[in-house]
């Protein structure tokens, strides 16, 4: 029986040693896991890119008014005969 007792031992530390330092070990598992929560917070960011470049081709696609204001905001576009006037807010000084 002290045989068996220690050859079981063996094989247990057999097993422990190779679920913490070999291949696909726990060390793997969190570095992988780590990985894994970058990778989604990556995508997320991406996909509320998406969203937002999807929302801007559905105003572009809606007409001219679509278009003109992007040209407004973006390029400073101002119509033949319109007046341009900024409005600084001073409250934040």
């Amino acid at each position: 029986m002290r045989y068996f007792t220690a050859v079981m031992l063996i094989v247990l530390l057999i097993s422990l040693n190779w679920a913490y330092q070999g291949k696909n070990a726990w060390g793997d598992y969190i570095d992988r896991k780590v990985e894994l929560n970058e990778l989604q917070k990556n995508i997320k960011s991406l996909r509320d890119r998406n969203s937002l470049l999807e929302k801007d081709i559905e105003d572009l696609n809606g007409g001219i008014d679509g278009i003109e204001e992007s040209a407004r905001t973006e390029l400073g576009y101002v119509r033949e005969g319109e007046s341009f006037i900024r409005v600084i807010d001073r409250s934040g000084y």
